[in-house]
């Protein structure tokens, strides 16, 4: 793959994040502010990202890597990076507002700029790689023959 080609996924890839902070954003704020005032924040946190997963994977999978070939298993693989993600921004969330009182809109903010590293990394080789374990093994070989 070119450089002109990655950095036109990384582009996409930018602009999905995007929305799906908007989204994600606006659903947390209804749930938190108008519908479910009673319930912790970190409740109403967690369901806007289970919300938002279906939005982000579809449009990962028609526009940010559609290029890609794609293996059979991608939405389970998309599901394991979400689950593993959903956890880390669960745990940084609770720990920076419920913890350090830090204002909400500000955690979700340093969330959203510091999920987008690890997904589009977990995306590109994992989730919509044709290959995934081969790349895995690839990589494992390279670093057991270096050292």
């Amino acid at each position: 793959m070119n450089i002109k080609q990655e950095v036109l996924k990384a582009f996409r890839f930018f602009i999905v994040g995007i929305t799906s902070f908007l989204i994600q954003t606006t659903i947390y704020f209804v749930f938190t502010r108008m519908l479910f005032t009673d319930v912790p924040a970190i409740a109403s946190y967690m369901l806007a990202i289970a919300i938002t997963a279906i939005q982000n994977y579809s449009m990962h999978r028609t526009w940010t890597f559609k290029d890609q070939r794609m293996a059979q298993g991608t939405a389970r693989r998309f599901v394991n990076v979400l689950i593993i993600g959903y956890c880390l921004n669960s745990v940084v969330f609770y720990f920076l507002h419920h913890i350090l009182n830090i204002y909400d809109l500000l955690v979700m903010i340093i969330t959203g700029l510091l999920y987008p590293i690890y997904t589009f990394i977990a995306h590109r080789i994992y989730t919509f790689h044709h290959a995934p374990k081969s790349l895995f093994d690839k990589i494992v070989r390279k670093r057991v023959n270096s050292v």
